[in-house]
């Protein structure tokens, strides 16, 4: 413990909730962490490290070997995010779904691999979420939903408004795509819905589409109907309840 302790370069943590947070944690490239402009190349940056410099230290060629060469991987420009808003005191989540085939909301945590959220509006005591995207993404489809999680103390549904900014289209310029009501009185489970588009049909939920990050770089598109049939692992028993992934089929 002394060892570790003396290893640690900082250490900090992000509410009280997280207080007793402590150890040690290296930092390795994914794979491949390179942009298809060049700009980004983080198995490049870090071969430049004083740790790894020296070769046949072995940690450098370990590393190398853990990022692989998938082609798939190569980062595209980002920037792009979503943001909502509702009139009520409901509980209202932002998903995102990223390339990964895993499902984020600000209440499962504040970053994810590709991007970062605002805090839950249930924590926050406010009725909007956000999510922005890296500078540079993986490749891939970015599926967004909303979910009316819980009525409130007060309102039993939400009036809800979805604006996105998509730097490649209008300069980033924020859209919305209207406001849609959700409530409880016909609702969906998650797990035994196929595709995206068939959230739609629930009262609990709202598809608004896919951002896609694609190769070759005149692939990318704006915010479309998604392709995808739900294949996804999500965090879906809220606050109260379990915390570990479920694969949903």
């Amino acid at each position: 413990m002394a060892a570790v302790t003396g290893a640690v370069v900082a250490n900090g943590k992000n509410g009280a909730g997280v207080d007793g947070s402590h150890g040690l944690a290296i930092y390795a490239p994914q794979a491949n962490q390179v942009s298809a402009d060049q700009m980004v190349d983080d198995l490049r940056t870090y071969a430049l490290l004083k740790c790894t410099a020296t070769r046949g230290n072995g940690w450098l060629d370990t590393v190398q070997k853990l990022a692989g060469s998938n082609p798939d991987q190569v980062l595209q420009p980002g920037g792009f995010a979503f943001y909502v808003e509702w009139d009520t005191d409901a509980d209202v989540d932002l998903w995102v779904c990223e390339p990964d085939n895993t499902c984020y909301a600000p209440w499962t945590g504040q970053t994810s691999p590709n991007g970062f959220f605002s805090g839950d509006s249930y924590d926050i005591g406010e009725p909007v979420e956000y999510y922005v995207a890296n500078d540079y993404v993986q490749s891939g489809d970015y599926d967004v939903f909303l979910e009316y999680w819980d009525d409130g103390n007060v309102y039993n549904y939400a009036n809800v408004t979805f604006w996105y900014s998509e730097p490649l289209q209008n300069g980033g310029e924020w859209q919305s795509l209207g406001t849609f009501r959700l409530d409880l009185s016909n609702p969906g489970d998650f797990e035994s819905i196929p595709t995206f588009e068939d959230l739609n049909l629930y009262s609990n939920f709202w598809y608004t589409g896919a951002v896609t990050r694609a190769r070759p770089i005149e692939g990318i598109v704006s915010l479309n109907s998604g392709q995808r049939e739900i294949r996804l692992l999500v965090k879906h028993m809220k606050k109260r309840g379990l915390t570990e992934s479920k694969p949903r089929q």
